[in-house]
């Protein structure tokens, strides 16, 4: 059992360095939300961070998997912001009634000046490994099985372990920004009104059960094809997208 105190003060909490939190409305982009997050922290070395376009990602990461279906993989982001990288929300603002599945270009042409790459590299799951990125003032990209607990966090934003043989809804991919003892604090993409603001606290028990990718911002894999931009195995290429 879980002897939480909603009340605890975080170890670290990292949201002060943190974008407001968007809302992917009802398109399956979840990842590319989750991933400009930590690229617009990765990039802001401390000052306020630049509004990056979620929209350029994830066609990045389309064009990567070869089809428009719903949803996309972290090897697929690694790729594209290597390759193309992503410019401001203002050059590419996001459209969150555009049909999934339904193929689309950029503005003008992707990768140029004004779109500013980065890499993506996998690292380690033990939730040991993601509080010491945290401490460090690095988020961790998470990717994680859906069950029915993530969609109703308590009034304390606290998100429940599922019961056992609780029926999966899909991937996602959420932010982890924070963390207190046996919890991780998490960003989302549902906006400013799901759980604290966007923000909901989740157990070691769940992340250890239902995680099943971890990665983080690295600038020095910013090229697509590089040993930390470039992967290959199953779990790499689960793919999330659930809303």
């Amino acid at each position: 059992m879980n002897m939480r105190s909603p009340s605890a003060v975080p170890s670290v909490d990292l949201r002060a360095l943190m974008a407001p939190v968007r809302d992917q409305g009802q398109r399956g982009t979840c990842l590319a939300f989750a991933v400009t997050a930590a690229h617009e922290v990765g990039r802001s070395a401390g000052s306020p961070p630049e509004d990056l376009a979620e929209e350029a990602l994830h066609w990045g990461c389309k064009r990567t998997d070869g089809n428009w279906t719903s949803g996309t993989t972290f090897a697929s982001a690694s790729t594209a912001l290597g390759r193309w990288g992503q410019p401001l929300e203002t050059d590419w603002p996001y459209d969150p009634t555009h049909a999934d599945g339904v193929a689309y270009s950029p503005p003008r042409a992707p990768g140029g000046s004004g779109w500013f790459r980065s890499g993506l590299r996998r690292v380690s799951l033990a939730l040991a490994d993601v509080r010491t990125y945290l401490d460090g003032g690095t988020p961790v990209l998470l990717g994680l099985t859906v069950f029915d607990t993530l969609y109703r966090p308590d009034a304390a934003g606290y998100i429940a372990d599922p019961p056992p043989g609780a029926s999966t809804r899909g991937r996602h991919a959420v932010l982890a920004v924070g963390h207190r003892t046996d919890e991780l604090l998490i960003r989302n993409s549902w906006g400013a009104t799901w759980a604290l603001g966007g923000y909901a606290w989740i157990g070691d028990g769940y992340v250890g059960a239902h995680a099943g990718d971890a990665w983080i911002i690295d600038a020095t894999a910013a090229t697509a094809g590089t040993p930390g931009a470039t992967h290959t195995d199953l779990q790499e290429g689960e793919t999330h997208g659930t809303r």
